[in-house]
């Protein structure tokens, strides 16, 4: 079994099976596994990383949520996915990673996609409050994803070191990851988050939150959390995949992404039919966009009497399906 570990705050754990060993450090990563032998990938996080399920909570997971915690394997083997039902408008990165856009898992051609992840997540209301009472953190999750979320809940706090306050957050998610370790799962993939000081919304405010500062915090305590935790465990392998410096790439360069739009959204994002009916409401084909929507979870209030809650469009910052197949073929071309 390997497990993987990605996009962060806010992303996912993977697991798979029958992959070589594989060694990294910061600056040079060479890439031993195969992501072609993916057989299965478990996957925790937020909603960057959530896909539905017809056994899940709707809007927010593939399977359960916390007024039903735990699950038969019957109830986990025939919970189905449900088509372009992420935070992208269509499929998103372990999707696109696993080849598996809907139906059953255990009939995914490729890899088979086991996703717990639970938009909305963050990493423990140990730190921070649920953002409803049925949500499920990270820490129940298993968690494995490096949470947008928990940068954005805290993002207004005052009086307080964010460098120190993000190495308590992520020390906190690494006792999940030991965890997991504890379970015998030896091969990780960890991803940083994308560049949310640069969202649109983000982009029109004078005081950005996050800031490219507390970005730098949190990937600086995220990279070294995972130095201490290879150093510890010398018989596991971790890879780390620099999200954060990827898409500020694409950002540089959109047009060789066939992305026009980089600091704006469609703000019909929400309806439907916008996918095909995109000019009825002002907007750019959505593909051509590479923020999805500017929403905050903590707007889940105003979001429950739209279009977009019913699509479950509830979080900070969200990236287009296209970006999530960016993401996805560079990942499998570092882990060819």
């Amino acid at each position: 079994m390997l497990l993987l570990r990605t996009l962060g705050v806010a992303w996912y754990v993977a697991a798979s099976a029958q992959a070589a060993p594989l060694v990294s450090n910061f600056s040079e990563q060479p890439v031993i596994f195969r992501g072609q032998e993916m057989h299965n990938l478990l996957a925790f996080g937020d909603s960057y990383t959530y896909v539905q399920g017809t056994q899940g909570h709707w809007n927010y997971s593939f399977i359960s949520d916390a007024f039903n915690y735990s699950f038969t394997p019957d109830q986990l083997l025939s919970s189905q996915i449900v088509k372009n039902t992420t935070s992208s408008g269509g499929p998103n990165w372990v999707e696109y990673l696993t080849g598996c856009y809907e139906g059953l898992p255990a009939a995914c051609p490729r890899t088979k996609l086991w996703d717990f992840a639970f938009a909305g997540a963050d990493i423990s209301a140990e730190y921070l409050p649920l953002h409803h009472n049925y949500t499920v953190d990270l820490d129940d999750q298993v968690k494995q994803w490096d949470l947008i979320n928990d940068i954005n809940d805290s993002d207004k706090f005052t009086n307080v070191s964010f460098a120190a306050w993000y190495e308590k957050l992520v020390d906190k998610w690494f006792e999940s990851v030991e965890l997991v370790y504890s379970r015998g799962y030896r091969n990780f993939l960890f991803m940083l988050p994308p560049p949310l000081e640069k969202t649109a919304s983000n982009l029109a405010s004078a005081n950005p939150l996050p800031n490219a500062t507390m970005m730098g915090q949190w990937n600086t305590a995220v990279q070294s959390r995972v130095s201490a935790f290879r150093a510890g465990h010398n018989d596991s392998s971790t890879f780390v995949f620099d999200t954060y410096t990827f898409l500020n790439g694409v950002l540089a360069d959109p047009a060789k992404y066939s992305i026009h739009n980089t600091t704006g959204y469609c703000q019909s994002y929400g309806q439907s039919d916008v996918l095909w009916n995109y000019a009825a409401y002002g907007c750019q084909p959505i593909q051509q966009y590479f923020w999805f929507s500017k929403s905050s979870a903590r707007d889940a209030a105003e979001m429950e009497r739209t279009a977009a809650h019913q699509l479950g469009f509830t979080d900070s910052g969200h990236i287009t399906f296209t970006v999530h197949q960016i993401i996805a073929t560079e990942l499998l071309t570092q882990l060819a």
